[in-house]
């Protein structure tokens, strides 16, 4: 029956974004600037779909069912999503962007029953948890830069929670309006996701995480992820060690100079889903040595690219 769901949303996403298409044009135009790896200005804000037929479906479920700490999360990522789309149209400063982020981390973190430290010890530990979901918020946004790349790794990421954990209903509605979108933004995209979207999947990520069962299978979960927050975190890194304005667009982080070197996005999105799907399907041995041994070969895979193929940091 979930399976229909999926299908079901992803049908009503992808009609509803070609529907809309016109005031995205009109309203959210991505132009091309220093961090894009596109040539042409096409319209932005789509996640806003996806988010919003989530959150919408969720509140319909809390109605109907009561509470639920699953159910709640995209009511709680939601003002992400709309400080997003307000952020593509307006450009918000980024202390607005940030305080929203930091409030959002701090829900998603009180809503999980895997805290269970007392005293000083639970506070340092929240407020690393807030850290590490602003953190995994502004990683994902960081990756939306390429043609399909964020949308099919993350639609891998949460589905992997959503199937195997047996989410709600909710969830499954999340999958299939982002497939929908993904159909509309795989290469050549017809149409981004923004700040709406990315930052939103990044929230929903961190808040299915802290509802797993353990921190072992939170961190397991969060393996999963290491295509895509790898990059990023790197990057930024690279960026701080050379004194760079981390805040600054740039076109540093590996998928873009492998697009800058002649790769395709198509190419580029498929490289980080099939390293995604490929821990996902190690992890189904629940082996964490093993699903380290085949990160240390991805990384390995990276270090090649990144010495052979992308252009290099510095360029």
């Amino acid at each position: 029956m979930k399976i229909i769901y999926i299908f079901t949303f992803a049908a009503v996403s992808y009609f509803l974004l070609k529907i809309l298409k016109p005031f995205f044009i009109r309203n959210f135009l991505d132009k091309p600037n220093e961090r894009s790896s596109h040539n042409n200005s096409k319209p932005s804000g789509g996640g806003i779909v996806f988010s919003g037929l989530t959150s919408i479906s969720s509140l319909l479920i809390l109605l109907v069912n009561g509470f639920s700490r699953i159910s709640i999360i995209p009511i709680i990522s939601i003002p992400l999503s709309l400080v997003g789309l307000i952020d593509d149209k307006y450009k918000l400063p980024a202390y607005i962007r940030f305080l929203v982020q930091i409030i959002t981390a701090t829900a998603l973190t009180l809503n999980s029953d895997l805290v269970t430290f007392q005293g000083a010890s639970k506070i340092i530990f929240i407020c690393f948890l807030i850290i590490l979901i602003v953190s995994l918020i502004n990683f994902t946004n960081f990756m939306d830069g390429s043609d399909g790349l964020v949308a099919s790794c993350m639609l891998l990421m949460i589905g992997n929670l959503v199937i195997n954990l047996n989410f709600s209903l909710p969830l499954f509605v999340l999958l299939g309006t982002l497939l929908g979108f993904l159909i509309m933004n795989w290469h050549p995209s017809k149409i981004f996701m923004g700040d709406s979207g990315s930052t939103y999947l990044g929230a929903i990520f961190s808040g299915l995480l802290l509802q797993t069962n353990s921190w072992q299978e939170a961190f397991s979960y969060l393996l999963v992820g290491f295509p895509l927050f790898a990059d990023s975190l790197i990057c930024l890194i690279r960026r701080t060690i050379k004194r760079q304005m981390i805040f600054r667009p740039h076109r540093l982080h590996l998928y873009q100079r492998l697009i800058r070197s002649g790769w395709s996005h198509n190419k580029v999105a498929t490289l980080y889903c099939s390293a995604t799907f490929l821990i996902i399907l190690i992890s189904y041995f629940s082996n964490i040595y093993l699903t380290i041994s085949i990160i240390m070969v991805e990384i390995f895979i990276a270090c090649y690219l990144e010495k052979k193929i992308s252009v290099k940091f510095n360029n």
